[in-house]
């Protein structure tokens, strides 16, 4: 399978390679994820719902500061096209930060992004699970400065750190694949994304966001009426410095690798839920003052 073996190298460079200046990993102002999209061939809208916690230990990010980041998020895919894919995002986020001596929270509209898909080959439509089949996407898309930016290193009232924000004030582009092979229930899914930033109006730029994920998964259809699909895998996470005033931000960017488990569910071919649990194997944040703990994100779909 010759063709197999190039697009899977392919795909597995576009993941992982480095890209120079990024976000802290995984914080509120830069996330993005999009992973294993459920029955690829149909169109859905959900409710999204995700939390991630950090600790601070020096540089810009305070001692002692605990950091929890909770998001919901609505988001769609509409097939304009059978070969070219919508999605939609509008996330509402929560961010609380706890201190020895204070506790500060900030909540509201993130940042909202529309992305397109067009499919460049499939070989996944019908029943039959025969053979090896797979399916390529590459899209691109842009994300919205709906979220508030407001953030100075001389007001004692906002935290300092330009992640703890609600959005990045700026807008900013987005570049994706997804490539998923099949061969009866089991199959790899691989997906790698460039998120490229602009400045904002505080002369602050978020540097471009690699990250890449890559999950083995399984399909067993119990019934007519339910079927299940357990996943398990790897993220990573690429970043660099941001820059604000042509300078660049003291400990910021670094690299996350982490281990990835899920379970989706699907019922009647109408309904889907999602659960998925990542811990960090390896990670180097804001020059090692900032450590990522676990993540949790859970999904409901209706499916047309």
């Amino acid at each position: 399978m010759p063709k197999i073996t190039w697009i899977l190298s392919l795909v597995f460079s576009l993941s992982f390679s480095y890209v120079s200046a990024c976000d802290v990993c995984g914080c509120s102002a830069g996330g993005y994820y999009l992973g294993i999209m459920p029955q690829q061939n149909n169109n859905f809208v959900g409710l999204r719902y995700r939390n991630s916690i950090y600790d601070g230990h020096g540089g810009l990010v305070p001692y002692g500061a605990h950091d929890i980041f909770q998001s919901t998020e609505l988001f769609t895919r509409y097939y304009l096209h059978p070969r070219v894919q919508l999605l939609g995002f509008v996330p509402f986020s929560f961010n609380h930060r706890m201190q020895t001596d204070r506790e500060m929270k900030v909540q509201g509209l993130g940042d909202v992004l529309f992305l397109a898909n067009y499919q460049v080959w499939s070989t996944m439509r019908g029943n039959n699970l025969e053979g090896w089949r797979h399916s390529f996407f590459v899209g691109g898309g842009l994300k919205l400065p709906t979220g508030q930016f407001q953030f100075s290193d001389m007001d004692a009232t906002q935290v300092n750190n330009a992640n703890f924000q609600l959005g990045t004030g700026s807008l900013d582009y987005l570049l994706s694949s997804n490539y998923t092979l099949r061969w009866k229930g089991w199959g790899l899914n691989l997906e790698s994304s460039i998120k490229l930033n602009g400045k904002n109006e505080d002369d602050y730029r978020f540097g471009t966001r690699l990250s890449g994920n890559g999950n083995l998964f399984l399909i067993r259809q119990l019934s007519e009426k339910l079927g299940l699909m357990p996943y398990a895998g790897v993220y990573v996470e690429k970043s660099a410095t941001d820059w604000q005033h042509a300078a660049e931000v003291e400990s910021t960017g670094g690299s996350l690798l982490a281990a990835n488990t899920g379970l989706d569910v699907y019922l009647n071919n109408r309904w889907s839920l999602g659960l998925k649990y990542q811990l960090p194997l390896y990670q180097n944040l804001g020059g090692g003052h900032l450590d990522a703990k676990r993540r949790f994100m859970a999904q409901l779909l209706i499916l047309w």
